[in-house]
């Protein structure tokens, strides 16, 4: 129904956490699990939004018409990581989608450019200088096993303050 659910990582019941006539999709949790991110299209766009895991009205956090997918929380929580088309970079777009990643405060605000190239499923270290995320190279189904070809996906990490990336 594009709404989203959560239950016990044990089973059980679920229990529903948005209500909308429109579609929640792509959530992650906060760093300490009292939060989650999410894209819903309530306002027309694809745009970001948090709520509790404890309910309420989802706060909306972004307002421009390309779409907002959360990625991860920085690992301070303070920050979501997303991903969007606004400024494609001509050097980085391996693919027509051309998307960036942007942060932006859990509180709200501008939107802050974190990286200029495409970069899926996002994960910190336990320090918080290195990312490790995945590329999108072509029109892939990425459910696929044992898929080989030039457009599978790659696993990457990124050094956040040196610039060096290992495959």
């Amino acid at each position: 129904k594009g709404d989203i659910f959560i239950v016990n990582s044990k089973g059980g019941e679920a229990r529903q956490l948005t209500t909308h006539q429109a579609y929640d999709c792509h959530p992650i949790w906060s760093p300490d699990g009292k939060t989650i991110a999410f894209s819903s299209t309530r306002d027309g766009a694809m745009d970001l939004f948090t709520v509790p895991i404890t309910g309420g009205t989802p706060k909306r956090l972004t307002s421009f018409t390309g779409s907002a997918i959360p990625e991860s929380f920085t690992p301070d929580g303070k920050e979501i990581l997303f991903r969007t088309a606004i400024m494609p970079e001509q050097d980085y777009s391996q693919f027509p989608n051309g998307s960036q990643v942007f942060s932006i405060s859990v509180d709200g605000g501008r939107p802050k450019p974190f990286l200029s190239f495409e970069a899926y499923n996002i994960h910190f270290d336990k320090t918080g200088h290195r990312i490790i995320y995945h590329d999108r190279k072509g029109f892939e189904d990425e459910w696929r096993k044992h898929h080989t070809s030039s457009i599978c996906r790659d696993i990457w990490i990124h050094d956040l303050q040196t610039g060096e990336f290992t495959n």
